[in-house]
Formats: structure tokens, C-alpha cells, sequence
């Protein structure tokens, strides 16, 4: 929850930055008609969904042949649990990092949802493991974050 608000409060402040920067460059006889207000929800909105916007087309680009490598890493990390999704979230020289997000049946009986961040190798038409760690579990006692957050 508290990456969710530093994430919020990250783009709150690029948007007023962008929301300045656009402000500068406005000519000086249409800023009568300029909603400022507007500007800085659009750019906030915008801040908000480009990250999840660039990790959705590396995924859908890059991501259908990454499951099995993925479920390989959970099941080497101690995740006895179903892989719920995963995204890419950078892709180069083949090399990328993914994200993903696994449940699996806490010790207390609720359910834990573990995100494990990992950077992956092309080898020819398979994926093989390059490092992982665990970001976020309850289980594992692990507290992080990754950005953009995913739960």
C-alpha cells in the first residue's frame, strides 16, 4: 500500500512539473482560455498509466514464450503456488526483467501474494534465469517495491 502512495505521489509531482513546463511554452494570448486544472489531470493520468502502458506492449511483444522459465523461477524460490500473471517491464540485447505475481496458501490460512522480480536470458527460442529476488511477500517476511507497483 505505502509504494501505491509514492507511486501516486511521484506522478502528482511530474504532472505539475509537466503542467509547468507546459505553461512556459503557452503564448500569453491563449491563456485566457487554458484550464490549468485540466493540463495537470491529463498529464497526472498520463503519469499514472505509462508505465503499465509500456510493460503491457513489452509483454504482449516480448512475454508468450516466458511462462515456463517463470514458473521454474517460483518453484526455485519456494512458491507452492499458481503464477497469477507476470509482465516485462524492460527489454535489450536480449535480456529482460520481469515481474510476477504468484498466490499461494499463507501459514495462517489466508492467502499470500508474492512478487518476485527477475531478469531473464534469451537462449535461442527459451528463457533461462539470470537472477531473481523476492520483492513483496508476507511468508518470507520481504517488504519491497517495484516500480510501476503491481499486486
Amino acid at each position: 500500500m505505502i509504494p501505491a502512495l509514492f507511486y501516486g505521489a511521484g506522478c502528482f509531482a511530474v504532472a505539475a512539473i509537466l503542467t509547468i513546463i507546459v505553461a512556459m511554452f503557452k503564448p500569453i494570448q491563449s491563456r485566457d482560455d487554458w484550464k490549468s486544472w485540466r493540463t495537470f489531470v491529463f498529464m497526472y493520468l498520463i503519469a499514472l498509466a505509462a508505465p503499465y502502458i509500456w510493460s503491457e506492449g513489452l509483454t504482449l511483444r516480448y512475454g508468450s514464450t516466458m511462462a515456463k522459465s517463470i514458473e521454474g523461477v517460483l518453484y526455485d524460490a519456494s512458491i507452492d503456488g499458481k503464477l497469477e500473471y507476470y509482465k516485462v517491464i524492460w527489454f535489450r540485447d536480449g535480456k529482460a526483467r520481469v515481474m510476477a505475481v504468484a498466490t499461494e496458501q499463507a501459514s495462517w490460512g489466508g492467502t499470500d501474494r508474492p512478487l518476485v522480480g527477475m531478469t531473464l536470458i534469451k537462449n535461442g527460442d527459451k528463457w533461462a534465469l539470470d537472477s531473481y529476488r523476492v520483492i513483496r511477500s508476507d511468508e518470507r517476511n520481504e517488504d519491497g517495491f517495484s516500480f510501476p507497483p503491481f499486486f
